[in-house]
């Protein structure tokens, strides 16, 4: 084979072939056997040092990675997610916060040991022992970290436990076993570093800072080696003398285990030169590289060390400088192909900070953008005093678009609705996509009053119909406002306040509303509600107050009403109005409600144990109608409690049925079916029809309070209403409670009506159960029965 005389090759090997050559040559079997032995201890007292830093930097890696886990544990966007249970949220932050510090594997686990969500599928992983003895170990303490195999890989997990703000389950986080981090520990420890399982009875190399070829040999080699722990092994990988030591992760019992290793070949070649025969030969060595460095310094010297300032350069993000080396030679070449490399950087590094500042779909700055861009606009309120606004849009009916149209039509929308916003805005301001149907507008140097002025102009510009393949798509939106520095002065809080306002928007059915100071406070009640349940339950924050019902023609106490009652810890007694609402939007009133149908079926029973015979009406919401296993589990706490379901009236208000008529009609079927029984609650205020009413298979209708409240007469509307519906009533076949009885006149005209029952102040307040107990054994004693006198 030749080579040009000027290929840098050629001179390197030529030289390389004349000097070093011969030098190996000649001092290989005159040195090797004297040092080997030397060289070999050395290096085993250099494993055993190193095995011992590799043990260290891998414990400081847990308490590095949990310092990293503990900052998502404690976000309060992911800890609401995880309090209600939104597994698409926690994914997301799982994600987001994965991508950031280097996890590949994100999981939120709850209080019983189940894994909620995670952003990989793992099943080996959860099936098997190592994990639940990692669950085991973060019962009992705060942090647990395990080095774990599965599915192929292997996982440093570290899990930390999750507090909203009692402890809600744990989040865990894994941090890939692969040959990033087995570079790593090489650079940390100088020695080559391999992590090592054992697949049946053959070890199987998962990760190798090695290169591809000796990386290929490691597995065959620790097979026929069977290296025991303490002590350095040799193996030979590709040609390859080193000798390895190894290291099992947490635990001796461990089969996951960390190899480093050391070339014995590459330290034993210094020592060939040390022969101290083969000085004349070295001394003529060195005159003939001090040659060849003369004559190659100018053809290469100068050039590698242009192209070593270029690296530099490029190394520190400056790609502006065109590396120019005019040269023929190898040389030449790659100062052509770091050139291209570094336009070719410079583009894609534009591209990826494009893409990570901006919406995919709409080119639009994105909620990352958009917040560097707020805490810039307050910065600059703040030096030159000036103020500004913010405002959030959502578009209405969004995922009804999606839904009737498509999505493609969706990405339309909403990129056609971004364009009319950029049109509108001015160049100094802002326009960004914060995700789904969310936009956040950045009105610069835009008093509040202005603000709102162009909020109410944007209708003009919004809301004209899209027309796509011959469909006309309406739209519709609801806004947030928010103004700087009067409603906040950072701009998480301007943010958070704009989208508190978007909420209140859309809650009220309102076009746009501007924050109001004090809703945070509002805002963090509204979550109290729903991560505090548990606790409230638990620890006897709730209670239950009854209310009787009697028979209007004898008095007799008939009913006893289950009205739920919350004295908050830092927020004191809050009405039912205030969390059933939060509870039912977040999907936690089931939780309340079994809670309440439990806490009553008990203290009915014990009053019938004392002779005091009372049934129970209790409320149901609107979704508990959707809960199909609703009369499975009252079924199974009467069984347990032993009392008749009769004994129970279920009251359900008519606008709950109308959510989802169909399915709620069976839920009440079956709940009739199970003996219990219905009763429609705050009857006049809903819009179900005639035949709706009709196809419920309810036993009673409650009158709402304010058909009753201020009947005063025969002759005025609400008694005219109130005898209307208890003869519709009792056309149908049901009985009439009416509720809000608090004068004898109303006792006497609904007497009068035919009304069956009637409950209110008149008859008693709600009352804790002790007192609901004297009050009913006080009528007991009396005359047996609660009547008014005429008047």
């Amino acid at each position: 084979m030749t080579w040009p005389a000027d290929s840098l090759l050629g001179k390197v090997i030529v030289l390389l072939l004349a000097a070093l050559g011969v030098c190996q040559a000649a001092t290989l079997a005159a040195v090797l056997l004297v040092t080997r032995h030397d060289v070999r201890a050395g290096i085993e007292r250099e494993l055993a040092v190193a095995a011992g830093v590799f043990a260290r930097l891998f414990e400081r890696r847990y308490v590095t990675l949990a310092e990293s886990v503990q900052v998502l544990a404690a976000d309060f966007g992911f800890k609401r997610a995880a309090a209600t249970g939104d597994a698409p949220t926690i994914v997301s932050a799982l994600d987001n916060h994965g991508g950031r510090i280097g996890a590949g594997l994100g999981i939120f686990v709850d209080d019983g040991g189940t894994v909620r969500a995670a952003t990989r599928s793992l099943p080996a992983l959860y099936a098997s022992q190592s994990w639940r003895e990692m669950l085991a170990a973060l019962s009992g303490h705060d942090i647990a970290a395990r080095t774990l195999a599965a599915d192929g890989g292997a996982w440093q997990l570290v899990g930390v436990p999750v507090h909203a703000p009692e402890r809600i389950g744990w989040l865990v986080m894994g941090f890939a076993v692969d040959d990033a981090l087995a570079r790593e520990m090489r650079a940390l420890t100088g020695r080559e570093v391999a992590f090592v399982t054992n697949q049946g009875d053959t070890p199987r190399v998962l990760a190798a800072s090695l290169p591809h070829a000796a990386r290929e040999t490691l597995a065959p080699a620790l097979a026929a080696a069977e290296p025991g722990p303490g002590q350095a092994q040799s193996l030979r990988l590709a040609g390859d003398d080193l000798l390895q030591r190894e290291h099992r992760l947490d635990g001796a019992q461990s089969a996951l285990r960390a190899l480093l290793m050391e070339s014995l070949s590459e330290a034993l070649a210094p020592y060939h030169a040390l022969a101290l025969e083969l000085a004349a030969l070295f001394l003529v060595t060195l005159i003939l590289a001090c040659l060849g460095a003369m004559f190659l310094a100018r053809g290469i010297t100068r050039p590698l060390a242009r192209l070593a300032r270029a690296a530099t350069r490029i190394g520190e993000g400056d790609y502006g400088v065109r590396i120019d080396i005019e040269s023929g030679d190898e040389v030449g070449h790659l100062a052509r192909a770091l050139d291209t490399m570094q336009a070719e950087i410079a583009e894609r590094e534009r591209r990826i900070v494009h893409q990570a500042q901006h919406d995919d779909l709409t080119g639009l700055p994105n909620r990352w953008l958009a917040r560097d861009r707020l805490e810039h606009a307050v910065r600059r309120a703040q030096r030159e005093r000036y103020g500004f606004t913010v405002v959030q849009i959502d578009l209405s009916r969004f995922k009804h678009i999606n839904d009737t149209f498509g999505h493609h039509v969706g990405d339309v929308v909403l990129e056609e609705l971004g364009r009319r916003l950029v049109a509108r805005l001015r160049r100094a301001d802002t326009v960004a996509r914060l995700g789904g149907d969310d936009f956040f507008l950045i009105l610069e140097r835009t008093p509040l009053a202005d603000a709102e002025d162009f909020v109410d102009s944007l209708r003009a510009t919004l809301t004209p119909p899209i027309e796509l393949d011959g469909m006309h798509v309406s739209l519709d939106f609801r806004v947030g406002i928010a103004a700087f520095p009067q409603h906040a002065e950072d701009a998480a809080a301007l943010m958070r306040r704009a989208e508190i306002a978007l909420y209140d928007a859309k809650s009220s059915h309102r076009r746009s509303i501007t924050y109001a100071v004090g809703r945070d406070d509002d805002h963090r009640r509204q979550l109290a509600v729903v991560s505090d349940l548990q606790r409230a339950m638990a620890s006897g924050e709730l209670s239950l107050h009854y209310q009787p019902k009697v028979d209007l023609a004898n008095g007799a106490p008939y009913h006893a009403e289950a009205l739920v009652r919350w004295v908050h810890p830092d927020f004191g007694f809050m009405p039912p109005d205030e969390f059933i609402g939060v509870l039912e939007e977040s999907g936690n009133i089931a939780q309340l409600t079994r809670w309440v149908f439990t806490t009553a079926v008990r203290q009915c029973c014990a009053w019938r144990a004392r002779g005091l015979d009372v049934a129970l009406s209790i409320n149901l919401s609107a979704t508990d109608l959707l809960s199909e296993d609703l009369p499975a589990y009252f079924v199974a706490e009467l069984a347990r409690a032993c009392l008749p379901a009769a004994g129970v009236t279920l009251e359900i208000t008519e606008s709950a049925v109308m959510r989802d008529p169909d399915l709620a009609l069976a839920v009440l079927g079956e709940l009739r079916a199970c003996g219990f029984r219905l009763s429609i609650d705050d009857f006049g205020t809903g819009y179900s029809s005639l035949a709706q009413l009709k196809r419920m298979p309810v036993s009673e209708l409650k009158i709402d309070k304010s058909f009753v409240l201020d009947l005063r007469g025969d002759g005025d509307d609400d008694a005219r209403i109130v005898r209307s519906t208890i003869e519709l009533a009792h056309g149908l076949g049901l009985e009439v409670t009416a509720e809000g009885v608090e004068t004898p006149a109303a006792w006497h005209l609904l007497a009068g009506f035919g009304c069956d029952r009637a409950q209110g102040y008149l008859i008693s307040k709600p009352l804790p159960a002790d007192a609901f107990e004297a009050w009913l054994v006080a009528i007991r004693d009396a005359a047996g029965s609660f009547m008014v006198e005429a008047a």
